[in-house]
C-alpha cells in the first residue's frame, strides 16, 4: 500500500477516530461530538496529524522523506497490532522518526486571527445587539488575561460606539489592548456593509466616517487600518476596488460572490486599480483543529506558493468570538515539532507576508456577484428610507458647501456625521438586504428618520440663506401685511414619506416669491410644484413671472384652497427652467383684469366616449388599454420607432417558495398582468396628463397615477399600494413586478452601480441597481428607473423591476402596509451618463423655496457653482477642515474625461487629493477656472482654494 493506504488503514483502528466524508464547518462542537464520539487522546491526535503533513510534505518535495514516514508508520503499525491502541511511547517513537522533517515543516506558518462576527440586528433588535458586542467583548478581554499571546481582531466602527456609549470603563480596557498590538482593529466601514446597494457615496463615507470616528475616539491614527473586511456581503460591486482605493485601502478580506478555487487573487477595477482579494476557504467563524495544518499545502497552491496561510475563528453573534478550547488547541499543536509554526497573528500581517507573491496572482476583472437575490428587494420600507436618506445627506452637504462657499455661512460636518453615522448603520448586509426581522425594520426606520431630520435641517437653512441674499427687489410691493397670516404657513408639509425639504411660507400679500433650487448637474427645464399659504388675493386672476418679470408657462392644480392645519393652501404647476447646481426666481402675483367676468353654468352636457388612455407630447406618445391598464404602445415621435414588442404594466408573478425566501426569489412559475380594474379618471392640462387607475389584486389595491409632462420624455408612475399578501397559506409566492417588453432586445441589460455602471448578460435572475436599468440597446431604448428599487432583470427582452417581492423568512410579513413607488419609463439612448444624470433629475425634485421681496447680493437667476464634464458625475461637494470647497467627481462612460469648474472668486490653488486629503497633483488654476483630468472609471477629489 502507498503511505495515504497505510495512514487511512491505521488511521481507522485507533479509538476516538472519525472520518469526515466532506467538508465539515469547525464552530462550535464537531459532528463526532455531536455525536457522543470521544476524540482521540493528545498523543494519537498529535502524531496522526504529523504523520498526514509529513505525507503531504514528502509529496511536496518530490517523496523526499519517505522512507522516514514508512518508519514512523511502520512503528505505529506494529503498536496498533500488538496492542490495539497507540501508546504514548509508541508514538513520541514513531515522531523521532519524523524529527527529520522539522525544519521544513516549520517553513510554513499558520496565522491565527481570532474574531466574532457581530451581525447589526439581524435576527433581533438593538438592545440584543447592544448586549451581545459587550458580553462577547468582555470573554475576549477576560481571555487576553489568562493567554498572554492571545490576539483578537474585530470589524464594525458600530462596535466601538457601542463600547463607547454602554460601558466606557471597558473602552479604556480595548484602547490598552490596541496600544499593545493584541487587539486588532480591521473596521474601514461603519458596519460590515452591503456593496450593491449603498451609492457611491455611502461607500465612500463608510471609510471617511470610520477613519474620523476611530482617530477622534480611539485613537487610531488615519489610514493606519488597511484592510476591508467583508466576510458575510452578499456579493462585491465592480468598482469596490476604485472606493476602496481612493480610500487607501488595498486589502480585502470575503467569503462569498466568488465561485473559484481561489484564495489569493488580485481583483482590478475597470480603472486598472487592484485590490489584494482573499476568499476565505474555510468560513469566517472556523475552529482551530489539526487539519488548518495539514490544509497548508493546498493553500499554498492557491496562493502562489505563499507558505504562510491563515484561519480566522471564533463563534460569531451570540456565541462569543474565540473559545478557550481554540486557544488551548492553537498552544498544544504550536509545540508539535512536525507541524507549521502556528501564530496568534491579524489580518494585517498575514496581508503583509501576501505581497511577497502578488505579482504571481491571477487577477479578476469581473464583478463578483450574484448571491442572495432576493435581498435587492424584500423590506420595501428599509430600502426606500435608505434611497431617501442618502439622497437627503448628499443633496444637503452639496447645497450647504455651496451656500458657505459663496455666502460664509457655516457648514456643519458634526450634522451631517450624525446623519451619515445613522444611515451607514442601516447598511450592515442583513439590514438594507432585509433578510432581518420586525425588529430591525423597526429600529432601521427610526435611524432613517433621524438621519433624514440632519439633512433636511441643514439643507432648510442654506436654502433660506440664499434665498435671503438674492436680489428679489423687483418684486417689492406697497401691500397691507397686517391681517396676514401666511407667514410660518405649511411647517411639515410635504415631508411625509422621508421625502422632500421643510418649506414653510416666508412670503405675504398678494406677491409671493420663489426660489426654485436645482441641486442637480445638468440644467432642467421641468415642472414645479409651488405651493401658496393663505393667499389674500383673487386667485382666478394671477400670474407667475420669472426674475425679469416675463411670465411663464403655469396650471393651477387645486380649484379651491385645501386646509391643512388652519391655514389653507393651493398648489401650481410651474414650467421652470433653473441652471445646473443653481437656482431661479419666480414670483406669483395678482394681475390686473382686463374686464368684469359674467358667470354662466359649466356643466357636462354631452357625455365622451370610453377610448383607450393615450398620454402624448412633442416626444412621446403611449396608448393604455382602459380596462387593464397596461400600456399597449410607446411611441418615440422624434423616430418614429415603436419601444414595445408586447404590453407594458404591473404583473403578479408566483415564485417558488423556499426556507430563505428573503434572500432568494425562486423560480417564476406564472405571469400575470394586473388587469382588475375598478375606476378610471383622466386627468389633463396643459402642462400634465394623467391617467388615474385603480386595481385590485389579489387581496391588496393598487392605485397607479400614469402622468407624461409638456416636454419630458419619460413616463412617470406614481404607485400607492396597499398590500395584504403574505407567506402564509400560499404553495408560491407572490411578487408584483412591472414588465416593459422591448421591441429592440439586447444581450445585455446595462445598470448603474456604485461609482459607475455594469454590463451583465441576459439572465432570469435581478440584479442590483441603484436607479436605473436599460436593455444596451443601440439608438433609444426604453428605460425603468425608480425611486426606492434596487432588483432588476432583463430576460428574453423583456426588462422587468421588482416591486414588491412578498417574503415569508425570516419575517412573516415584511411587506404588508402602503408602499409608495414613484417609477419611470424614459425614452433614452443606452448611455451610462445620460441615464445617470436623468436618473438624479428624476428621483430628487428641484425645490421651491418661498422668500421674500428685498435687496440683495446675488443674482436671481444663477449657478452657484458651474461644473463641465462630458463623462463626469458629480458625486459629493462639501468643505474641508481647512475650509477648502472639495468637490468629488467619477468617470462612468470608460472614456478619460476633463472637468472644469467655475467658483464665484478668484482661485489662489486648487489640488488633487485621495479621501485622506494627501495631496496627488495639483489641479490648472486661471482665475476663477479649475480644471483637471479624470482618467476613465475613476474617482477623483479636487480641493479649492480662494
Amino acid at each position: 500500500m502507498n503511505l495515504y493506504a497505510r495512514f487511512k488503514a491505521l488511521k481507522i483502528l485507533v479509538p476516538g477516530n472519525y472520518e469526515k466524508a466532506r467538508f465539515e464547518h469547525t464552530m462550535g462542537p464537531s459532528r463526532a461530538e455531536m455525536n457522543n464520539i470521544t476524540g482521540m487522546s493528545k498523543w494519537n491526535k498529535r502524531i496522526l496529524s504529523e504523520i498526514d503533513f509529513a505525507i503531504k510534505l514528502s509529496e511536496n518535495r518530490g517523496h523526499k522523506y519517505d522512507a522516514a514516514i514508512d518508519e514512523a508508520l511502520s512503528i505505529l503499525e506494529c503498536a496498533i497490532k500488538e496492542d490495539g491502541v497507540l501508546a504514548a511511547s509508541a508514538c513520541k517513537k514513531a515522531e523521532e522518526k519524523l524529527l527529520v522533517m522539522q525544519d521544513e515543516a516549520k517553513a510554513y506558518e499558520v496565522l491565527y486571527v481570532a474574531h466574532a462576527h457581530i451581525d447589526m440586528n439581524w435576527m433581533w433588535g438593538w438592545q440584543e445587539t447592544v448586549a451581545v458586542t459587550l458580553s462577547t467583548f468582555r470573554t475576549m478581554l477576560n481571555l487576553m488575561k489568562e493567554y498572554p499571546d492571545f490576539t483578537y481582531a474585530q470589524s464594525q466602527a458600530s462596535v466601538y460606539q457601542i463600547v463607547e456609549d454602554h460601558d466606557p470603563e471597558m473602552m479604556e480596557e480595548i484602547k490598552q489592548r490596541i496600544r499593545e498590538g493584541r487587539w486588532e482593529v480591521t473596521a474601514n466601514a461603519w458596519v460590515e456593509t452591503d456593496k450593491n446597494m449603498p451609492d457611491t457615496e455611502s461607500l465612500i463615507h463608510h471609510i471617511s466616517e470610520t477613519r474620523k470616528y476611530l482617530h477622534e475616539h480611539w485613537d487610531i491614527a488615519p489610514g493606519s487600518v488597511k484592510v476591508d473586511f467583508s466576510p458575510d456581503t452578499f456579493g462585491h460591486s465592480r468598482f469596490v476596488p476604485e472606493i476602496d482605493l481612493f480610500g487607501n485601502v488595498p486589502y480585502y478580506y470575503h467569503c462569498r460572490g466568488f465561485q473559484d478555487d481561489l484564495t489569493l487573487y488580485r481583483y482590478k477595477a475597470p480603472s486598472g486599480k487592484e485590490l489584494l482579494m482573499y476568499k476565505e476557504p474555510y468560513w469566517y467563524n472556523s475552529g482551530i483543529n489539526p487539519d488548518n495544518g495539514t490544509g497548508v499545502f493546498e493553500l499554498e497552491k492557491r496562493c502562489k506558493g505563499l507558505k504562510t496561510s491563515m484561519i480566522v475563528y471564533g463563534v460569531g453573534n451570540h456565541g462569543g468570538g474565540a473559545t478557550r478550547r481554540d486557544i488551548e488547541n492553537m498552544i498544544e499543536m504550536k509545540a508539535w515539532p512536525v507541524f507549521p509554526s502556528l501564530k496568534f497573528s491579524s489580518l494585517h500581517e498575514y496581508f503583509k507576508k501576501a505581497e511577497a507573491v502578488r505579482e504571481k496572482l491571477p487577477v479578476i476583472d469581473h464583478e463578483l456577484n450574484a448571491i442572495f437575490t432576493g435581498c435587492y428587494t424584500t423590506q420595501s420600507r428599509i430600502k426606500l428610507g435608505n434611497r431617501r436618506a442618502e439622497n437627503a445627506l448628499t443633496g444637503a452637504e452639496k447645497m450647504s458647501a455651496l451656500a458657505a462657499h459663496t455666502l460664509g455661512t457655516s457648514f456643519k460636518p458634526q450634522q451631517f456625521e450624525k446623519g451619515w453615522q445613522k444611515t451607514l448603520f442601516c447598511h450592515f448586509h442583513d439590514i438594507i438586504t432585509g433578510s432581518d426581522v420586525q425588529e430591525s425594520r423597526e429600529h432601521a426606520m427610526g435611524r432613517l428618520a433621524e438621519a433624514v431630520g440632519y439633512a433636511q435641517s441643514e439643507e432648510t437653512k442654506a436654502y433660506e440663506a440664499i434665498s435671503r441674499n438674492i436680489d428679489t427687489s423687483l418684486f417689492l410691493s406697497e401691500d397691507d401685511l397686517s391681517l396676514s397670516m401666511s407667514e410660518g404657513a405649511g411647517v411639515g408639509f410635504g415631508i411625509d414619506n422621508y421625502a422632500g425639504v421643510p418649506n414653510p411660507e416666508r412670503g405675504a400679500g398678494k406677491t409671493r416669491v420663489y426660489t426654485v433650487f436645482n441641486a442637480s448637474q445638468i440644467e432642467r427645464k421641468e415642472m414645479v410644484e409651488i405651493t401658496v399659504w393663505d393667499y389674500s388675493g383673487d386667485l382666478n386672476h394671477v400670474e407667475i413671472v420669472d426674475e425679469t418679470g416675463s411670465p411663464v408657462n403655469f396650471v393651477r392644480l387645486d380649484s379651491t384652497p385645501r386646509y391643512y392645519w388652519t391655514h389653507y393652501y393651493t398648489r401650481f404647476l410651474v414650467e421652470a427652467a433653473v441652471p445646473a447646481l443653481g437656482y431661479r426666481v419666480y414670483a406669483l402675483r395678482e394681475k390686473e383684469i382686463t374686464d368684469y367676468p359674467t358667470h354662466l353654468l359649466i356643466d357636462e352636457r354631452v357625455e365622451e366616449p370610453h377610448d383607450k388612455i393615450v398620454l402624448e407630447n412633442e416626444f412621446i406618445k403611449a396608448t393604455f388599454d382602459t380596462g387593464s391598464g397596461q400600456m399597449h404602445s410607446l411611441i418615440n415621435k422624434e423616430t418614429g420607432d415603436e419601444m414595445l414588442s408586447a404590453p407594458a404594466g404591473l404583473n403578479l408573478v408566483m415564485t417558488q417558495d423556499s426556507d430563505m425566501s428573503a434572500w432568494r426569489i425562486g423560480r417564476y412559475f406564472s405571469i400575470t398582468p394586473v388587469t382588475e380594474t375598478y375606476n378610471v379618471s383622466i386627468r389633463e392640462n396643459a402642462l400634465r396628463k394623467s391617467a388615474v387607475i385603480k386595481q385590485t389584486v389579489m387581496h391588496s389595491d393598487v392605485q397607479m397615477t400614469i402622468s407624461l409632462d409638456k416636454g419630458a420624455k419619460n413616463l412617470h408612475y406614481a404607485l400607492k399600494i396597499d398590500w395584504h399578501e403574505t407567506c402564509k397559506g400560499q404553495k408560491a409566492l407572490p411578487v408584483l413586478t412591472y414588465r416593459l417588453p422591448l421591441k429592440k432586445g439586447a444581450s445585455e441589460i446595462l445598470t448603474d452601480v456604485p461609482a459607475g455602471f455594469a454590463l451583465r448578460p441576459q439572465r432570469e435572475m435581478d440584479v442590483p441597481a441603484l436607479t436605473y436599468a436599460c436593455a444596451n440597446a443601440e439608438g433609444e431604448t426604453a428605460a425603468l428607473i425608480t425611486d426606492c428599487k434596487y432588483g432588476f432583470r432583463l430576460a428574453d427582452d423583456v426588462l422587468t423591476v421588482t416591486l414588491i417581492n412578498t417574503a415569508g423568512t425570516p419575517d412573516l410579513y415584511p411587506e404588508r402596509g402602503i408602499h409608495a413607488i414613484n417609477l419611470y419609463v424614459l425614452v433614452s439612448p443606452a448611455c451610462p451618463v445620460h441615464l445617470k444624470t436623468k436618473a438624479q433629475a428624476l428621483t430628487r425634485s428641484m425645490v421651491a423655496v418661498p422668500t421674500g421681496a428685498h435687496e440683495g447680493a446675488l443674482k436671481p437667476n444663477a449657478s452657484l457653482i458651474g461644473i463641465q464634464s462630458a463623462s463626469s458625475i458629480v458625486s459629493a461637494i462639501q468643505i474641508a477642515k481647512d475650509n477648502a470647497l472639495t468637490v468629488r467627481v467619477y468617470e462612468t462612460a470608460g472614456h478619460d474625461d476633463e472637468v472644469k469648474i467655475t467658483v464665484n472668486a478668484p482661485v489662489q490653488k486648487a489640488v488633487l487629493t485621495d479621501l485622506d486629503e494627501n495631496v496627488l497633483a495639483e489641479a490648472s488654476v486661471n482665475g476663477k477656472e479649475v480644471s483637471f483630468p479624470v482618467p476613465a472609471y475613476t474617482i477623483c477629489q479636487v480641493k479649492i482654494y480662494k
